[in-house]
């Protein structure tokens, strides 16, 4: 069995969506669920205690598995510890945490944690798909690291979810703007993309379902947050690499209208149990 779905939570109204999607993620990977709260200092310990009972209900109401758990410290910290000890699956948690000065200088907790972690972390930045199910899913490529789409196809494959791929081209402007690349030079490059894109889809074995491929101008961060949109996705995956989030990462986790799972790059790369 996968190791648990690590769901962590600060007992704000907004962590009963991370609680349902974590319930959500859970039953398409086949994983339990951990639901830990990092308290702060002087935090009342029976009212966190009765509120992170009544979301362990939300998760155990869908019949799984759920464990709860309480500990005092750096939030960030604290999660990533933890998800390490219990050799998680994957990490669920909103995006709502920090405060004033403190969110400025140093981002929230989910992306310290994503800076800290090699493993897949689920973030939510409202409650919008929250409850599932996850019908379509959005992946984001950048051709050079497969660990995303393998991910993506392997939870379109579980939930019968249909996958849409979407390729951004970087180089070229989005539509009427201009960029240093000569617009002549727009159709050659999106052939290319499209072909390069139209042979890592054929080289996913097993094969999902419903899968169709975009390939769009511009910059990833804009093009993928618009194609969730306008494709109503449910899920939108990205790459990621702790350390170097870059400034693709920050501004989808931040902006997008559906829950957004990012997963670790390299060779190795992550798989579903």
């Amino acid at each position: 069995m996968s190791g648990p779905v690590l769901c962590a939570v600060d007992l704000t109204a907004p962590a009963d969506g991370t609680a349902r999607f974590a319930a959500v993620f859970a039953r398409v990977t086949g994983s339990p669920v951990t639901l830990l709260h990092v308290r702060e200092r002087g935090e009342a310990e029976p009212a966190a205690a009765a509120r992170l009972a009544a979301l362990a209900l939300i998760i155990a109401g869908t019949g799984l598995t759920v464990h709860t758990e309480s500990t005092e410290g750096d939030p960030a910290e604290a999660i990533v510890r933890r998800a390490t000890a219990l050799d998680a699956s994957a990490i669920v948690m909103g995006t709502h945490g920090g405060h004033g000065l403190e969110r400025l200088m140093l981002g929230s907790v989910a992306e310290s944690v994503l800076h800290r972690t090699a493993r897949p972390v689920a973030t939510l930045r409202g409650p919008g798909h929250a409850g599932g199910p996850i019908r379509k899913i959005l992946c984001g490529a950048d051709l050079a690291d497969p660990a995303p789409l393998r991910y993506a196809a392997a939870l379109a494959r579980r939930s019968a979810a249909e996958l849409v791929v979407v390729h951004a081209v970087q180089d070229l402007p989005e539509v009427g703007r201009h960029g240093l690349v000569p617009a002549s030079y727009g159709p050659t490059l999106l052939e290319e993309a499209r072909q390069s894109l139209g042979r890592a889809v054929a080289c996913l074995d097993p094969f999902p379902g419903h899968i169709s491929i975009r390939v769009v101008p511009g910059p990833a961060s804009h093009a993928l947050l618009r194609c969730a949109d306008d494709e109503s996705a449910d899920l939108l995956v990205v790459g990621v690499h702790p350390h170097v989030l870059g400034s693709t990462t920050h501004p989808i986790v931040r902006g997008a209208n559906c829950p957004v799972l990012t997963v670790p790059g390299g060779a190795g790369g992550v798989e579903i149990a």
